[in-house]
């Protein structure tokens, strides 16, 4: 489950991205996603490329994974680290 920002929503609605896609709008205007996948790695790519304005509620597998991409990012920008990472 995703739940994305009321920026992206109307982005997100306007778009077919699964066949197994759910899509519930919330009162606040942001939007929520649920998908039936076989493997989590057709979405994660997806989501980060929504940046901020997409979280991953569930499943926590998931949820972890995300944030350890966004750790390993961050390390990539960290001034102190920047030039020892660079590829």
């Amino acid at each position: 489950m995703i739940r994305f920002s009321r920026e992206v929503a109307q982005y997100v609605t306007e778009h077919r991205w699964h066949a197994s896609q759910e899509l519930t709008h919330l009162k606040d205007g942001s939007l929520r996603a649920e998908f039936d996948l076989s493997s989590l790695e057709e979405v994660k790519s997806w989501v980060l490329s929504f940046g901020a304005k997409a979280v991953v509620e569930e499943p926590e597998e998931l949820r972890q994974e995300i944030q350890a991409e966004i750790e390993r990012m961050t390390s990539r920008y960290d001034t102190d680290n920047a030039m020892e990472q660079r590829p």
